[in-house]
Formats: structure tokens, sequence, C-alpha cells
């Protein structure tokens, strides 16, 4: 995402040639560069339009046979390479206006030259088309006010230089006013250049700015719905991140016809843990036995959830029973003292584990609920420390005073 300094810094920068920081000047020549490739198209496919009409006006006013040698080899060939330039985006962005200006060039270059060969009667329409086509220089072309001043100068220069060269001083003044006329009317047009670039970076910067709003209210609104799903104490999943991952893994499971488990970990002797030292401390606990699961799963704490007050839940897409037995082991090699406990004693966890296959037994998702909560229980009842397997049907849910007593 783009500096929100920078951009807002350019957003309001208001100053003579309106010029961007690189990277944002790169950026506006890439944003603008479609347009751009359509403006070239539709002016060079004009030009070149009204050049082949250009032959009947000659060989109306009879001096076909001095323009048309200049207009085939040379006038015709530079619109239709300038053409194909565009078309098959050879050039940067930064560089389309190259082949804008250069047919441009080469027909006011063309027209002038004809002007000082030609009759005056056909003169005088070469000299006007001449000044028209400097003007539409600024006017039809895409370019940039930097651009447009010396390439407005050059169209000058050429105007009179060409003339004066191959026409002679009484040829000069002849069409000094038309002259006068047309240079004043292009450096008139350098502003309308102007003002367009200026409209136009206004309106990309405004664009981007628009952008980086939403990116950052989407990374908000991802930020936000993450805080949702996720336990503030521990970092694990909640309750509804569990809901909705169970739900996922037990569609899949259906559509695949694969099995999965759900383990329940409760930490064993909590209540006498923190009756010992207090909530801080059973709250660091909790954090600790939470990342020990996370490891002995081998899975990102984001996938654990903490299901109740010291109770985890993991659903995976296996069947394996050694993700069971490494998270009991990981938790007991924190070597956690527990306080509430004989001296010796550390923290522990207690598992258990259950499967389904949808579509049979348990064949819906609070059976494998009841089926993983009946095995911790078991493991709870014979000394804790140990993870328990459901084998059988689901059974009544015990109450949570017969199996979180001491």
């Amino acid at each position: 995402m783009l500096n929100k300094f920078i951009l807002d810094a350019a957003v309001k920068r208001h100053k003579a040639f309106f010029k961007l920081p690189y990277e944002l000047e790169k950026q506006y020549d890439l944003y603008l560069a479609p347009t751009v490739r359509r403006q070239l198209v539709f002016a060079l496919s004009a030009m070149l339009v009204l050049t082949v009409a250009g032959f009947v006006a000659d060989a109306h006013d009879g001096i076909l046979d001095r323009t048309f040698l200049l207009r085939i080899l040379l006038h015709i060939p530079v619109l239709l390479l300038c053409l194909r330039l565009v078309q098959r985006s050879w050039l940067p962005p930064g560089r389309l206006w190259i082949v804008g200006v250069a047919p441009f060039t080469v027909t006011l270059t063309v027209l002038i030259t004809l002007a000082a060969i030609s009759p005056v009667t056909s003169g005088d329409r070469f000299m006007m088309t001449a000044g028209l086509t400097m003007i539409a220089t600024n006017f039809v072309l895409p370019i940039k006010f930097r651009v447009a001043i010396p390439m407005s100068l050059v169209n000058i220069a050429l105007y009179f230089g060409i003339l004066l060269i191959l026409g002679g001083w009484t040829r000069f003044l002849e069409y000094r006013d038309i002259l006068g006329f047309y240079s004043a009317a292009t450096l008139i047009t350098t502003v309308v250049t102007y003002y367009r670039e200026r409209v136009q970076k206004e309106a990309f910067l405004l664009h981007l700015n628009k952008d980086r709003q939403t990116e950052e209210l989407v990374a908000l609104v991802d930020e936000l719905t993450q805080i949702s799903y996720r336990d503030p104490l521990t970092g694990a999943g909640n309750r509804r991140s569990f809901d909705m991952r169970l739900d996922a893994l037990w569609r899949k499971a259906t559509l695949h016809g694969e099995p999965i488990a759900l383990i329940m970990i409760d930490v064993d002797h909590f209540k006498p843990f923190n009756d010992a030292v207090g909530h801080a401390a059973g709250d660091e606990c909790l954090q600790a036995v939470a990342k020990a699961i996370a490891a002995g799963a081998g899975c990102p704490i984001e996938l654990v959830s903490r299901y109740g007050g010291e109770e985890f839940a993991l659903v995976i897409p296996s069947t394996s029973g050694a993700i069971a037995e490494s998270i009991r082991a990981s938790v007991e090699a924190l070597q956690l003292p527990h306080p509430g406990l004989p001296p010796g004693h550390v923290v522990t966890v207690s598992v258990g584990k259950a499967f389904a296959q949808p579509g049979h037994i348990p064949s819906h998702q609070d059976d494998l609920i009841r089926a993983a909560d009946e095995a911790l229980y078991t493991a709870k009842r014979l000394g804790r420390n140990r993870v328990a397997v459901a084998n059988k049907g689901p059974t009544p849910l015990p109450t949570r005073r017969a199996r979180y007593g001491t």
C-alpha cells in the first residue's frame, strides 16, 4: 500500500508544474495508459483519413504531382508506423506521447513544405491546415504540460523556419498574419494542456486515496474479524471459531467420505491452582498450556479453541492417535509447578478423543462432541494426565460437578 504521508502530501500539492514524486508519476502514467492509447489511436487514425482525403483536394487544385511522393513516401508511412507502435505497446506508459508528437511534427513539416512549394491559392490551404495541426497537437494529444511547452516552441520554429527557407522572404511576408495568429493560438493552448493534466492528476490522487482508505478499512475489518474469533487471553480460537471449524471440516468429511477427530483437553486440578496463586498466575498458566497444545498438535494456535474456562478443543481431519498423546506430553514437558498440589506435581492435562465419519456413527456434530466429552471424563476418572479414546456410542453428558470435582 502506498505510503500515507507521501500520498497526503501529493494530494495537497498545487505547484506550477504539478509534478508528482517519482513513484507516483510512474503510477499515474500506468493508470492513464489505456486512455492515452485510445486517444492516440483515434488521433492517428483521424489524421490518416484526412491525409488520404488530401489527395482529392490536391488533385482538385492540380498539384497532386507535387504532393503525391511527399505524402506517400514520408507522411503516410510515419502515421502507419506510429499507429502500429501504439497498438503493439512497445513503449512504456510514460513515453507514449512520443508516438503522438512524432507524426504531428512530421505532418506539420509536410504541410509547411507543401505550402512553400505550391501556388499561393493552394498554399493558403496548407498553411491554415498546418496552423490547425499545431493547435490540435495540444488539444488532441494526451501530453503533459512540460512536454507541450517545448513541443509548441519547436512547432512554431518549424512553422516559421521551413517557410522562410523554402519559400523565401516574399512568401514569408505573404503569410505573416497566418503565422502570427496560429503561433499565438498554439501557445495559448498550452494552458489547456496544463489544466487538463492538473485535473487528471488530482482525479488520480483522489482515486489512490480512496483505494488506500478502502484497503485500510478492509484491513481493519479483517483485524476485527480475527479478534471476534480469537480468545483474547490465550490467543487461541474462541467458541465461535471452534463451531465454524467443526462445521467446515464436517462438511468436507461428508463430501469426501473421510473421518474426522475431535480432541478435548482439560487442565487438571485448575481450580486449586487458581485458589493457591490467584487468577493472574492462572491466566499465565492457560496461556502457556494453549501454546503447548498448539506445539504438540503441530498447528497454529488459532486452530486450537478455548472451549471453556480451562478446557480446550481441537478438530483435525485425521484419525491418528499420536496427536492426542503428543499434546498431553507437550503440556507435561513444560514442567510448570502446580502450587495447588503437593510439592513435585506439575501442571498436566487430561485428553479425550473421539472419531466420526459423517453419514455413519456418530452421525451428528453433537454426537461427536458428546463422545469426545465422555472420553475426557473417562481420562479424568482414571487418574488424569492421560489420553482416553471413545470406542462406543455417545452417552448422556455428565454434570460439570461430577466431571471436574477434585
